[in-house]
């Protein structure tokens, strides 16, 4: 069956390479190639050659084109020890306004006896006539022989060919290059190239008749050919032209033509002397006849097909890579060694279909074969992809399928396991641990015993064993129940127990259930544990919030209620008190909601949020603040600071504001006619900032719960202030990677010291 199939595939992509090459229509791809080629292809070095051209140069020189006659005659008288002059400037008509000029340049082609002129064809009108413009009369009697100028671009508009001989009816005509071939080499024999269909002796106004046509190949990008300005040879600045043959052309913008080749852009004239380059040294390409590429491209892809589709997978894949780089190298071989160009992308299109094609019918023809055999042999249902691409054994299948089926359900429920937050352990009745979690292995692995511990279960399963007990012992139910207890009651009920744990410090939330992995009783236990620490921690947070929202932020909106409904009564206090105690009551409730607003600011700052910080500017803020509040008590605000630098990575309204918070108790708790020092000061990899007072002092109880928040010392009650100050200072500092600390003595004032990690020097510099 395989042969049959390898044999239809290989006939219907002969059949479609035959199509494509007979068509060409892989053209562009051929094209594409033959332009790669040319891009390492050289000529043998033009050291014979000189282009004399017109450029901007000459023009600006000798003035606008066309120049009398005279100019061409004494560029020739110039050129006279030249070997061959070639022109590439059309001379149809005579200068009916300087006759001279042209008798002087029939005699120069004369006496030098070595000039080739052109000739071009040219079609009056979209559908006119096509007519041979060759040289003026006198021109073409003295000129040694005639030539045309024109190439064969193909339909994306790249030169890449001309033909050797070209004309109307008749391919009279040589190319210039192989005019100027003949008369140097004095050869006489047919051309070589693609003999086109010639048509003899036509009157048809339309047709051009062609023949020998030639594939150009290219010069290096290192190659060129010495250049001289028309003027600079005709003035005599530029001499030693003896044995050279020389082209006279233009290469002035807008005024020769300009053609896309292989390897860019090339004026006309240039592209005219690698032609005589490549024609002189015998190496124009060669494009054999359609009939022989196609022939060729359809048997080589037959028999690449018939060997390939025997091979094994592995040597198919190699082979095919193989066949492709030996075909295109084969290729540029012929095209710059043998001057022969054979279009190979049909072979190729052939070769890149036949793999994924061929590859496809054997995979299927297998895997058909495996699944009838193993339905066969076996009732069970059998997976949609099995192993293996051509010969699988049955025997080692079947033994592996269990086995690996268990492993991948393993492994997706130990990958899924593994990325949750929570510890899982897994074990069955008899106390082995079937999966545990990294979370599970932080949690608990001081107390999990291994995989070898006795059972945790007795047969009865009613009894705990004390490995599960060992770590179970660490967690302290919420309902003061023993684990025993509550897993006997889990056995009994076969119910999921939830419960509330603490370790040490931890609050946890603990999860357990039986379940049955074989439809059958329950075998297996899962516990979780859920550390919900940071959850209490937010909602003894949320309640101690809700409870100043409820007391101290109603209290004085009460009191403005209480004193407008007193000036409503029939003795209302005078206005003035009324206002001013109204005042004092919003004012402190805008300084508790200025106080949240700043805490929450401080809670959500992010390290993205960090920017480079100057401290001496946090300083000098924060001091010219402070000064407006200690001017009301007459406390005098002292700074000392380092000389050096003092950057930190921080946010600099917040640090302003949590020492402003410092300086602002300071002056609140501190006597008048004292003072308040503040100090930056640098200790190793920290900047310290210091705020010292000579106030009443902190009791040595208050500290431990100074920091936290809608704390205030028992002592200072009568203060105003709503107990986030200080809880916003070391918030500013924990966001910031520093610390607060605070060093106090009753009735000898307090010191608090802001660290912050000091910047180095590569942070800096970035």
């Amino acid at each position: 069956m395989q042969r049959r199939s390898l044999l239809a595939l290989g006939v219907a992509l002969t059949l479609l390479v035959a199509l494509m090459s007979s068509q060409r229509l892989t053209r562009a791809l051929d094209w594409l190639w033959f332009d790669l080629v040319q891009q390492i292809s050289a000529l043998p070095p033009p050291d014979d050659l000189v282009i004399v051209e017109i450029d901007e140069k000459s023009l600006q020189s000798l003035g606008r084109w066309p120049w009398s006659r005279e100019h061409h005659a004494e560029l020739l008288y110039r050129l006279s020890e030249a070997r061959a002059v070639v022109f590439d400037v059309i001379f149809a008509d005579a200068d009916t306004r300087n006759p001279a000029g042209d008798l002087a340049f029939a005699r120069a082609l004369s006496e030098h006896g070595r000039v080739i002129l052109p000739l071009y064809l040219e079609q009056l009108g979209r559908q006119g006539q096509v007519m041979e413009v060759v040289p003026a009369s006198r021109f073409y009697q003295a000129a040694a022989a005639i030539g045309h100028v024109h190439v064969a671009p193909d339909t994306d508009g790249v030169v890449r060919s001309l033909y050797l001989k070209e004309g109307l009816g008749n391919p009279y005509w040589p190319h210039l290059s192989y005019a100027l071939h003949q008369l140097v080499s004095g050869s006489s024999e047919a051309p070589k190239g693609v003999r086109d269909r010639v048509v003899e002796n036509s009157n048809d106004p339309h047709l051009i008749a062609r023949d020998f046509h030639n594939w150009l190949p290219m010069p290096g990008s290192h190659q060129g050919i010495v250049h001289h300005s028309f003027v600079d040879v005709l003035e005599g600045r530029v001499t030693g032209f003896e044995g050279k043959i020389v082209f006279v052309g233009a290469t002035a913008a807008g005024l020769g033509d300009l053609f896309t080749t292989s390897v860019g852009s090339m004026p006309g004239v240039e592209l005219n002397a690698w032609s005589y380059q490549a024609l002189s040294h015998e190496l124009t390409i060669v494009r054999p006849a359609q009939t022989t590429v196609t022939w060729i491209c359809a048997v080589a892809v037959l028999l690449l097909v018939v060997m390939l589709g025997h091979l094994s997978p592995a040597a198919f894949l190699l082979a095919t890579l193989g066949s492709l780089a030996v075909i295109l190298f084969a290729n540029t071989i012929l095209q710059l060694g043998f001057g022969i160009w054979l279009p190979v992308s049909p072979m190729v299109i052939a070769l890149l279909l036949f793999y994924p094609l061929w590859s496809w019918l054997r995979l299927e023809v297998a895997l058909a074969y495996l699944r009838r055999e193993l339905r066969e042999l076996s009732p069970v249902n059998l997976p949609a992809t099995i192993a293996g691409t051509e010969l699988v054994e049955r025997t080692v299948h079947r033994l592996n399928q269990a086995q690996h089926q268990a492993r991948k359900d393993r492994r997706l429920i130990e990958q899924s396991l593994e990325n949750l937050q929570d510890a899982v352990i897994i074990a069955d009745l008899s106390g082995k641990t079937l999966l545990i979690n990294s979370a599970a292995k932080g949690l608990l692995a001081p107390v999990i015993k291994s995989d070898a511990e006795e059972n945790l279960f007795e047969e009865s399963g009613t009894e705990v064993e004390p490995g599960l007990l060992h770590w179970l012992a660490t967690l302290e139910p919420a309902n003061n129940r023993s684990w025993s207890e509550l897993l006997r009651e889990l056995l009994q009920k076969q119910q999921a127990l939830s419960l509330q744990a603490k370790q040490e410090d931890r609050d946890l939330f603990v999860q357990a259930a039986l379940i049955s992995l074989e439809n059958r009783e329950p075998d297996t236990l899962i516990i979780t544990v859920t550390d919900v620490s940071e959850l209490k921690a937010a909602e003894k947070a949320r309640m101690e919030a809700l409870n100043f929202l409820s007391h101290d932020l109603r209290s004085p909106l009460v009191s403005v209620l209480a004193i407008v409904g007193m000036q409503r009564s029939d003795d209302p206090p005078s206005p003035e008190q009324a206002l001013n105690d109204i005042e004092l009551l919003v004012s402190k409730n805008l300084n508790y909601a200025e106080s949240f607003l700043h805490l929450s600011r401080a809670q959500s700052l992010q390290p993205s949020q960090l920017r480079l910080c100057d401290l001496h500017a946090v300083l000098d803020a924060a001091q010219m603040q402070g000064m407006a509040l200690a001017r009301s008590k007459q406390i005098q605000l002292r700074c000392e600071r380092t000389d050096e630098d003092a950057w930190v990575m921080g946010e600099q309204d917040m640090l302003e504001r949590a020492l402003l918070n410092l300086i602002s108790n300071a002056v609140k708790y501190s006597m008048p006619l004292t003072e308040i020092e503040l100090s930056l000061q640098r200790k190793g990899k920290q900047m310290l900032l210091q705020v010292s007072d000579q106030g009443k002092g902190i009791a040595s109880e208050d500290l431990p719960t100074l920091f936290d928040r809608f704390t205030r010392s028992k002592k200072h009650q009568q203060e105003k202030g709503a107990g986030l100050g200080l809880h916003f200072v070391a918030t500013v500092a924990r966001r910031h990677q520093g610390r607060v600390t605070v060093e106090s003595q009753p009735g000898k004032g307090s010191r608090f010291i802001l660290a912050l990690p000091a910047c180095d020097e590569s942070e800096l510099d970035n």
